[in-house]
């Protein structure tokens, strides 16, 4: 006769699979990077505020840095290039917010086209030094974060 195991293992001895939450140092960096994706999300939605409004033909942005000059007056490329952005910025944007692994693809991906569009066209708006580099820094901030938690959570 078979035993049902179920009843023959007294439940204070049974093995429950919990997920494991990160807990002391590693839950903290874990929450400081959370709260920074959520900050350069922001800063991406900002970012998609200001290419729709050139993209639809809105000129009372054009004081501010970054903007880009009405969509109409572009070139081939450069409404290209909007269009792309108009679209892959709000991804990012929600991707980030989420903190799921596909916003920091997509974050990647914006701002591997960023690069090399400013490196294949050396005019605005193709071309946006400070945009590239406060997209490097964050990148940068992010891995040196992602390596601590790594460092801190193997360590322990």
């Amino acid at each position: 006769m078979a035993k049902d195991l179920t009843t023959s293992i007294p439940e204070d001895q049974a093995i429950h699979l919990v997920p494991a939450t990160p807990q002391g140092a590693v839950a903290r960096l874990s929450f400081v990077m959370s709260a920074y994706l959520r900050v350069v999300s922001l800063v991406f939605l900002g970012l998609t505020v200001l290419v729709w409004a050139s993209a639809v033909g809105y000129e009372g942005f054009q004081n501010v840095p970054y903007a880009l000059p009405p969509f109409t007056g572009q070139s081939a490329p450069q409404q290209v290039f909007i269009i792309v952005m108009a679209v892959l910025y709000p991804v990012t944007a929600v991707g980030l917010w989420s903190t799921l692994s596909w916003g920091r693809v997509v974050w990647i991906s914006a701002i591997l086209l960023q690069v090399v569009m400013g490196m294949l066209y050396l005019n605005p708006p193709m071309r946006a030094d400070g945009l590239v580099f406060f997209h490097l820094t964050a990148v940068a901030l992010y891995f040196t974060l992602a390596l601590v938690r790594r460092v801190i959570a193997n360590r322990g």
